[in-house]
C-alpha cells in the first residue's frame, strides 16, 4: 500500500486530516445533449458577462479622475505660448501650468468639486473667459493624481522701471500683465511730461505696481478659452512718389516679428498711399515691401524707438523716417549733417531755415510724421 499523501489543497477540499488516504470518487461524463447545450450556452455568455465587468471596473468612479484644460489667445485668437494658468481648488490648495506650444495648459487627476481658474500673471482688467466646451472622455477620464500646493506668492510691491529704446508703456504693460491704458492712469506724473504714452525717452520712469488677480469658477470635463486683451498698435505709413505724389494701389507684404516668431501679410496701398495694419503689443520689427517689381522699395522699422519730439533723437527719428539722411553717429546731437537736414526741411515747409530746433520745427514734424 503507497503511503497516505500529505497534501494542503487536498486536506482543505476533502476536509480529512494527515495520514487519511483520499480515494476520489469517479462519476460517468454526462453526454446527454442537454448538458452539451447547455455547456455551449454558458461558454457563449462567458465572454459577455467578462465584458461587463471589466466595463463595470473600468467606471468606477472611485479609479478614475477628470481633467480641465485652458486654453490662452490673444485679441486675433492666435495661441500664446508659455501663459502661466493656476487652477485653485481652495485659498490654500492650487496647481499651475504653463501654456504649451497651442496656447494649452491641462489639469489632470481631478474629482468632482469646486474649482477656479484664473492667470495669476495678467491684471484683473487684462483677460477675460471668452468661451467653454465639454472635452470629449478620451481628453477627461484620467488615472492621474492632483498635485495640489500652496499658491505661489505673487509681487507686493511696485517695480520702478527705466525705459530703454524699444520700450513704451504698452510694451511694458503687455510684458507685466496690465493694460496700457490703466499703467498709463497709474504714471499720471510722467503723462504731465509726455504727450503719448508709447513715445517715451530712454530714462524714463515707469511705476509698474502688482497685478490684481481674478479667478473664474470652472468645473471639470470642461476645456475653457482664456483671451488676453492687450493693445494693438496701427501702423500707418504713407508712400509718396514723384512730385509727392500718393502711391496709391500698389502691393506691399510686410513682415511683422514679435516675441512669438514671424507673421506675413499682404495688402495694397489705399487712396492716399497708406499702409494701415493692426501690429500686437509685443511687435519688436516691422519689414515693409512696397511696390511692383519695376520699382519695388524695401523699409525696416523698430517698434516703439520712436523718442519724443522735445529730444535731438526725437527729431532725428522723424526726419529719418521722412527720408531725411540722418547720419546714426549724430544721434542724440546736434552736429553738423542733423542741422543740414533741419535747414534743408524748414525751408520746404516755408520756415526760416536755421537749422536750429524751435517750436515751428517741432510742430511742423509732427503734423507731416503724424504724431
Amino acid at each position: 500500500m503507497a503511503p497516505p499523501v500529505d497534501h494542503p489543497e487536498l486536506r482543505w477540499y476533502s476536509f480529512t486530516g494527515p495520514g487519511d488516504e483520499l480515494e476520489p470518487e469517479s462519476e460517468p461524463e454526462d453526454t446527454s445533449v442537454e448538458t452539451l447545450a447547455a455547456l455551449e450556452q454558458a461558454e457563449a455568455v462567458s465572454p459577455a458577462v467578462a465584458k461587463e465587468v471589466e466595463d463595470a471596473i473600468s467606471s468606477c468612479p472611485a479609479a478614475q479622475r477628470h481633467a480641465i484644460e485652458a486654453t490662452v489667445v490673444d485679441a486675433e485668437d492666435r495661441p500664446l505660448v508659455g501663459q502661466r494658468v493656476e487652477l485653485r481648488k481652495s485659498d490654500s490648495e492650487a496647481m499651475s501650468s504653463k501654456t504649451d506650444a497651442l496656447g494649452v495648459a491641462r489639469f489632470e487627476g481631478l474629482e468632482p468639486g469646486s474649482y477656479r481658474l484664473g492667470l495669476p500673471e495678467v491684471d484683473t482688467e487684462g483677460w477675460e473667459l471668452a468661451g467653454q466646451e465639454a472635452l470629449p472622455a478620451a481628453r477627461d477620464l484620467n488615472h492621474g493624481t492632483a498635485s495640489w500646493a500652496a499658491p505661489p506668492a505673487g509681487a507686493t510691491q511696485t517695480l520702478r522701471h527705466t525705459v530703454a529704446e524699444g520700450e513704451c508703456i504698452d510694451t511694458l504693460a503687455f510684458r507685466h500683465g496690465w493694460l496700457g491704458d490703466s499703467l498709463w492712469e497709474v504714471n499720471a506724473t510722467l503723462a504731465k511730461t509726455r504727450e503719448h504714452k508709447n513715445v517715451l525717452a530712454p530714462g524714463d520712469v515707469v511705476e509698474i505696481p502688482p497685478v490684481r488677480t481674478r479667478f473664474e469658477s470652472v468645473a471639470i470635463t470642461t476645456a475653457y478659452r482664456l483671451r488676453r486683451i492687450a493693445a494693438v498698435y496701427e501702423l500707418r505709413i504713407r508712400f509718396l512718389g514723384d512730385e509727392d505724389q500718393p502711391r496709391k494701389g500698389e502691393p506691399y507684404l510686410i513682415t511683422i516679428r514679435s516675441e512669438d516668431g514671424e507673421e506675413l501679410r499682404k495688402g495694397t496701398t489705399d487712396g492716399d498711399g497708406f499702409v494701415i495694419e493692426p501690429l500686437p503689443a509685443s511687435t519688436t520689427e516691422v519689414e515693409l515691401v512696397v511696390g511692383p517689381k519695376e520699382r519695388r522699395t524695401s523699409f525696416r522699422f523698430r517698434a516703439a524707438y520712436l523718442d519724443p519730439i522735445d529730444t535731438i533723437a526725437g527729431v532725428q527719428s522723424r526726419l529719418l523716417n521722412l527720408d531725411f539722411e540722418i547720419d546714426e553717429h549724430e544721434r542724440g546731437e546736434l552736429g553738423p549733417i542733423t542741422r543740414r537736414c533741419l535747414a534743408e526741411f524748414q525751408r520746404e515747409q516755408g520756415l526760416e531755415p536755421t537749422g536750429e530746433i524751435d517750436d515751428a520745427t517741432k510742430s511742423a514734424l509732427t503734423k507731416l510724421h503724424l504724431i
